[in-house]
């Protein structure tokens, strides 16, 4: 054994990294100002980062608060009706801005609202080759950007709990000061992806303990989003409004050695943690985001699947020695198909349903790819998402919200009357319930597995995946 170098600090080019790259258009770089920022990983650990999009000047951000409505003489409280559906895009300047706990770190040149800009996250460490993270957002969305480093800890969630309590008590009492919009719509986007990480966290850490299996989270990565909808005239953004909600787990990287050598456990493992991650990526948003009044309802890779299933449309395993006779057959999206023959190509294998569904106004289909040989996969939504859309109708009036530099009395009431108080209740009050809840499922899923593991070796291992969806979602009940 021979002594290599110390250091009185890690040297930065031992660091793990992260870059957040925001780029305008391929001239940005040349003539602007782009987000290009990087922050070694323990700079971020167990903080809270977001994208999000201001007014690029005064003239801009009267533009947008001309469309608030404006506090009642009387003192009555503003209607969510009063708040506008949509906004002028072509009339609107925006700037992004990216946000660590709150805190502008960088600024990007300024865009016209609606057009569409690359967001790079790039993970970078010693000894590795750059992963590059790509997204496209449109100007005026809010990104929620969750990191897990290897473990959510009780003492993060507790803290992150006790920030919305402070925020719910404020919003409730009428009493806004130092509050800021990221304090508000970013902290709910930030918890829902944070959660999200938890709840697999623990899902797969319970799984593993139970298989016999040694399982380590590598730096992994979840956006949840509230989206745009465009119209369009000749090329350009006219105007802007809701289109929901939306998570992204685009980095979920986990480390898997069987610790008896059975090399087949590690498969069973990424199967049983793609089918867990894909579900939770519409279940937690709809468990966080639920109100009295309003229930969120989210769509995933998963979750299509089974309405595909359940209204009896076909659901197809596609490889080489299918592909030419059934994707002709499928009534679904160019995209889809060419990403089904980039797959199979590729040698992976895809389970799809024959035909798009339609739920809660979004039309397309779920569908997974998945590696035969390691039981990795990618679990897909139209529009190539690897997550899932959520929809609530109190998000339709953040439209104006969101993008406003600061709150003032107007904005902070508009907020009141969409019932802010009440979402941040329903998010404190499901925060504490993710781990006994998951408990309470894995022993499921374990059950579903060992069911469906009868299935022959000779079927696609796909075939098995489904399998244990379908059979988890039936214990459940």
């Amino acid at each position: 054994m021979q002594k290599g170098a110390t250091y009185a600090s890690i040297p930065d080019n031992l660091r793990h990294k992260l870059n957040f790259n925001v780029i305008k258009d391929v001239y940005d770089e040349i003539i602007g100002t782009p987000i290009n920022i990087t922050k070694s990983l323990p700079e971020l650990a167990g903080k809270k980062i977001t994208l999000s999009y201001s007014p690029a000047t005064q003239a801009d951000e009267d533009v947008i608060n001309s469309y608030l409505p404006k506090p009642h003489a009387d003192g009555s409280p503003i209607d969510p009706s009063e708040l506008p559906s949509s906004l002028p895009a072509y009339l609107i300047n925006l700037k992004p801005e990216l946000r660590i706990d709150g805190v502008v770190v960088a600024t990007g040149t300024p865009v016209v609202m609606g057009n569409t800009e690359t967001f790079k996250m790039t993970f970078t460490g010693p000894n590795e080759s750059p992963d590059v993270i790509t997204n496209e957002i449109e100007a005026g969305e809010y990104f929620g950007i969750a990191l897990d480093l290897g473990k959510i800890s009780q003492e993060q969630m507790t803290a992150l709990k006790t920030k919305l309590e402070v925020t719910k008590a404020k919003l409730e009492a009428q009493d806004f000061s130092n509050l800021t919009k990221d304090d508000i719509l970013g902290d709910l986007l930030y918890t829902t992806a944070l959660s999200y990480h938890e709840e697999l966290g623990v899902m797969n850490f319970v799984t593993a303990k139970t298989m016999g299996v040694a399982a380590i989270t590598l730096p992994s990565e979840t956006i949840f989003s509230f989206e745009l909808k465009r119209n369009f005239a000749f090329g350009i953004p006219i105007s802007v409004s809701s289109g929901g909600l939306a998570m992204d787990a685009d980095r979920l990287l986990v480390l898997v050695k069987a610790l008896d050598g059975n090399s087949s456990k590690a498969k069973k493992i990424f199967q049983l943690s793609g089918i867990n991650g894909s579900s939770l990526e519409h279940s937690v948003p709809e468990r966080l985001l639920s109100t009295t009044d309003d229930s969120a309802q989210g769509i995933s890779a998963i979750k299509a699947l089974k309405i595909a299933n359940d209204q009896g449309i076909p659901i197809y395993t596609i490889n080489q020695s299918n592909i030419n006779t059934i994707l002709p057959q499928l009534q679904v999206d160019a995209d889809v198909k060419a990403d089904i023959q980039n797959a199979v190509n590729a040698g992976k294998e895809v389970l799809v349903s024959k035909t798009d569904i339609t739920f809660n106004g979004w039309t397309g289909c779920g569908y997974i790819i998945i590696d035969p040989v390691t039981g990795a996969g990618a679990y897909m939504i139209s529009g190539g998402m690897n997550g899932s859309l959520v929809y609530a109708v109190w998000v339709a009036g953040l439209v104006v919200l969101i993008i406003l530099a600061s709150f003032g009395l107007a904005a902070l009431t508009a907020l009141s009357a969409l019932a802010f108080g009440a979402i941040i209740s329903t998010i404190i009050a499901n925060m504490p319930l993710i781990t006994a809840e998951i408990l309470y499922v894995i022993p499921i899923i374990i059950m579903a597995y060992n069911y469906c593991s009868y299935i022959p070796e000779a079927y696609p291992i796909i075939v098995q995946a489904l399998c244990v969806v379908l059979m988890t979602i039936i214990l459940y009940k």
